[in-house]
């Protein structure tokens, strides 16, 4: 079996990820098998990742989203990422297969190999119901949301919590929150591919909390007034087509602000919570972006009708009563609630952590956050140990000599570095755009590099022909254009005035240049 070798970057160990190193196995007619090898394109952040065996039957397909959906004997679904369209088509409905494969932040894999073994009778599938349509349910499991079709004409019956049928579903008697067992067989005997036949379903309880995933297909918006801001306008809900293109809309609560990155159209992962016939947004993000990521991402616990949800990333506030953590690019923050009875070490901005919560009364709630180690750290040196750097790009907003505080571009809570002694923060304009990294030292995110983008960066040679305490006017001896400076309070001229030539630097702010530096230019 050929080994795909795939980009490396720094990645943080994944507790969820360990978790799910499980082997799926399937019972499945004997068939000639065939394997597909992703090529190696994988953008993930991959060093140390564990390579994960699995076996199971193919129980649903996404063309769009380039993945399986492979459950096991014991109904255990996973949602499997392959390479492109191509690769998806090759593999049936009902297929057994065997996978090697790269746990994703998001719960989801991303396949290295792919084997098929054979054909199945058939397969057990457990999930949430997501929605009834006629017959058939939509179910959400294993990071992926896929319909399973019953065409046929039976009755179903209902008793003491244990919904039983020998064929079909009438729709009516299951709600969105079910968390259900069902038993879907396949055709050996057709020569086409089937997508099964659901022959019995039971409802093992019910759950507040569902993954979806499916395609923006609308952001809905409502207007505020206030006396101090004035009227302004918010994403108040957002509606996913999911599998066969059902509309399932999501409330968005007044503490989650939408990515700015995120567009109708785009794929997407939603979390959500489900109490009186709503939903409402725990998290979203971009599904293509969490198809790249390991280390990085929100997920649900792998036991059905558990309301975990399991968050992976750097922190962003941690206080007495709230943890708010960044999953990577293109997410909402996910914001936890700290009980008073749960002892949480002490986190700074920029910690990569894995969190965990559960839904107490609506409220993710925080039971249990670990630090964690990069991979293949060598330990400490001296006094200081890293836990892996962190680049924030934004606006500056406080800059000084012992700290600088970043907003990130888009959304997110800003990122307080403390600024070593003597670093020289000489470019970086409180307003003005900056690249910054830092390092966790001894618990505190330190800074290690900040740049200003060149974008960002103005720079002119010439005469001054204008200087006070609030401007600096240089035309340039090149094309004789004046560029205008503000001149920050305090700043220092020494001998240059006006009619001198000089060299002078500046940040933007806006579209104003704010002068950073000056020098005679003999």
């Amino acid at each position: 079996m050929n080994q795909i070798r795939l980009s490396t970057t720094k990645r943080f160990a994944s507790a969820s990820g360990i978790a799910l190193a499980v082997m799926l196995g399937a019972g499945a007619a004997p068939a000639l098998a065939s394997t597909i090898h992703p090529p190696s394109t994988l953008r993930a952040n991959v060093v140390g990742a564990k390579v994960l065996s699995m076996r199971g039957v193919v129980v649903a397909r996404n063309i769009a989203r380039h993945s399986i959906v492979v459950s096991s004997p014991a109904g255990v679904v996973r949602t499997i990422r392959l390479q492109n369209a191509r690769d998806v088509r090759k593999v049936r409905i009902g297929s057994d297969v065997t996978a090697r494969s790269i746990a994703l932040g998001d719960g989801t894999f991303h396949a290295r190999s792919l084997e098929t073994t054979g054909r199945a009778q058939r397969a057990k599938v457990r999930g949430t119901v997501v929605k009834s349509l006629g017959r058939d349910i939509v179910l959400s499991a294993g990071g992926s949301v896929f319909a399973l079709r019953d065409r046929s004409n039976s009755t179903s019956t209902r008793s003491a919590g244990h919904f039983e049928s020998t064929s079909a579903l009438s729709g009516s008697s299951l709600v969105p929150g079910d968390v259900v067992e069902a038993t879907v067989s396949y055709n050996q005997g057709s020569g086409s591919e089937s997508s099964g036949q659901l022959s019995t379903i039971q409802q093992l309880g019910q759950t507040g909390t569902i993954g979806l995933d499916g395609v923006l297909s609308s952001i809905n918006t409502g207007a505020s007034t206030s006396a101090t801001t004035g009227t302004t306008t918010t994403a108040t809900s957002i509606t996913i087509a999911v599998d066969q293109g059902a509309l399932t809309t999501v409330s968005i609560p007044p503490s989650i602000s939408l990515p700015s990155t995120i567009a109708v159209g785009d794929r997407v992962e939603v979390i959500a919570s489900y109490a009186n016939q709503a939903f409402s947004l725990i998290t979203i993000k971009d599904d293509s972006l969490a198809a790249t990521e390991t280390g990085q991402g929100t997920s649900q616990s792998g036991s059905i009708g558990d309301q975990t949800v399991e968050a992976e990333g750097y922190v962003v506030t941690a206080n007495a009563t709230t943890l708010v953590i960044q999953p990577g690019d293109g997410a909402t923050s996910v914001s936890f609630s700290i009980p008073t009875t749960l002892t949480v070490p002490a986190l700074s901005s920029g910690s990569q952590v894995h969190a965990t919560g559960t839904l107490v009364g609506g409220v993710l709630t925080l039971t249990s956050v670990i630090v964690q180690q990069p991979e293949g750290d060598q330990g400490q040196q001296g006094n200081q140990s890293s836990l892996g750097a962190t680049e924030v790009n934004g606006t500056a907003s406080t800059v000084s000599t012992t700290s600088l505080v970043v907003q990130p571009t888009g959304t997110g809570a800003p990122v307080t570095f403390a600024v070593p002694t003597g670093f020289s923060l000489t470019d970086v304009v409180a307003g003005g755009a900056v690249d910054a990294t830092g390092d966790l030292v001894n618990g505190v995110l330190t800074l290690s590099k900040a740049e200003v983008p060149d974008s960002a960066r103005v720079s002119v040679s010439g005469t001054v022909t204008t200087l006070n305490t609030t401007t600096l006017i240089v035309q340039s001896s090149d094309s004789g254009v004046s560029t205008t400076f503000s001149v920050p309070a305090n700043f220092a001229f020494g001998t240059i005035a006006v009619n001198t030539k000089v060299d002078a630097k500046g940040t933007l702010v806006g579209s104003v240049p704010v002068l950073t530096s000056i020098t005679l230019n003999d």
